[in-house]
């Protein structure tokens, strides 16, 4: 190999090694003179960076995207359980509780930090806690609606539960779930009249 091949192939050879350093904008050059081998060895080693230069930017685009929609998707996460656990102050001392949909072990949770939380900003004696919105209890939506109830009066909170439908009422004693401690009342507005009075 004499010395004006053996130099292009040494720079080919700094330019692979620089691409797989990371710089995808190297190129391979040959002069004019090269052997048309060599040539064509530089421009296919220029196509396969050229190639993947373009899948990189490719990639970081597809990166931004997916975590933008994440970002999004976390955001309205948050505005979901926010709205999904509302609660409002009806009167005074009196904090109302919709639950609406099934209640599993993470909403549970949400569900009485949220009622705590209100509980202790606004100091509220009574919470109406209406599951009319609930279609389906199984023993863990019963066992959660037990443990609110009980830690809001932990907090000095006297608790009604309102909307029982007959289906719900159903499974609740089909479960034999511990629900001796609720206080129930069929509709909003008898929960409502028995907290102001």
């Amino acid at each position: 190999m004499n010395d004006d091949v053996a130099q292009v192939v040494a720079a080919i050879s700094a330019v692979v090694a620089d691409v797989a350093g990371g710089n995808l904008r190297a190129r391979a050059e040959t002069p004019d003179d090269a052997p048309e081998a060599l040539k064509a060895l530089a421009a296919g080693i220029n196509q396969l960076i050229v190639a993947w230069r373009t899948s990189e930017v490719q990639a970081r685009k597809t990166k931004r995207e997916l975590e933008d929609k994440i970002a999004t998707i976390e955001t309205q996460a948050v505005a979901i359980r926010e709205l999904s656990t509302p609660v409002m102050q009806i009167w005074k001392d009196v904090l109302l509780l919709p639950i609406v949909g099934a209640v599993d072990e993470a909403r549970s949770s949400d569900i009485t930090m949220e009622l705590l939380t209100h509980l202790e900003q606004t100091q509220a004696t009574r919470v109406i806690i209406d599951v009319t919105g609930v279609e389906l209890v199984d023993e863990r939506t019963a066992d959660h609606l037990v443990r609110l109830v009980r830690a809001a009066e932990l907090l000095g909170a006297r608790c009604v539960v309102t909307g029982v439908s007959p289906a719900v009422a159903t499974t609740l004693v089909s479960l034999g779930a511990d629900i001796g401690a609720l206080r129930t009342l069929r509709t909003l507005e008898r929960g409502l009249v028995e907290c102001i009075s």
